[in-house]
């Protein structure tokens, strides 16, 4: 969901800190219209799955950050590429443990 109505279509791609630890798909990009309540307009809220990578590797104790940010582009000045409209960051949570499995 944008804050406010583009002047024109808006492009919002996610990308993460670190792909090693959780993947967002590249193919996940909104582009948001002019229109107002439809399935892609401005100010409806949008969906980005975020899905931690099953990594084997035992991490407790020192459970890594990663950001999540969603870059816009378009036309609008208000929306141009290098703006970025959120930063969020979160803990991945592990599920692997140390040792050896026979």
């Amino acid at each position: 969901r944008l804050e406010t109505e583009p002047e024109a279509p808006v492009t919002v791609c996610p990308s993460a800190s670190d792909a090693t630890e959780v993947l967002v798909d590249a193919t996940d990009c909104m582009t948001f219209s002019t229109a107002k309540d439809t399935a892609q307009g401005w100010n409806v809220w949008q969906t980005v799955t975020v899905t931690a990578v099953d990594d084997l590797i035992d991490e407790t104790g020192n459970l890594p950050e990663v950001s999540i940010t969603l870059t816009p582009s378009s036309t609008d000045s208000a929306y141009t590429t290098g703006v970025t409209l959120i930063s969020a960051p979160f803990t991945v949570a592990d599920n692997d443990e140390a040792g050896v499995h026979v």
